[in-house]
């Protein structure tokens, strides 16, 4: 999902990747610890993370990782011609 952040730093394109599933929301977890991890590389080398947001209610699970909106994912250029060049996996 695509939008539009606005915060006293200024205005971002960002996309919210969902989770719904406890094996979805388990990954995003995981993958905002990379993010974490790789904090001194966002902006210029990887998107920047603006944050997880999650539930606690176990009757609509769901978790959210908000990231800056940087074009379509390498994946999806390839979708078309098949398998991904294993250089870029």
């Amino acid at each position: 999902m695509r939008g539009t952040l606005s915060s006293s730093r200024g205005t971002f394109d960002v996309v919210a990747k969902l989770g719904t599933t406890p094996d979805t929301i388990d990954a995003l977890r995981k993958e905002l610890a990379f993010y974490l991890k790789l904090r001194h590389l966002q902006g210029d080398c990887i998107p920047k993370c603006f944050g997880y947001f999650f539930s606690l209610s176990e009757e609509r699970a769901f978790g959210c990782l908000i990231l800056e909106y940087c074009g379509k994912p390498i994946r999806s250029i390839y979708d078309n011609q098949g398998e991904i060049p294993f250089a870029l996996r």
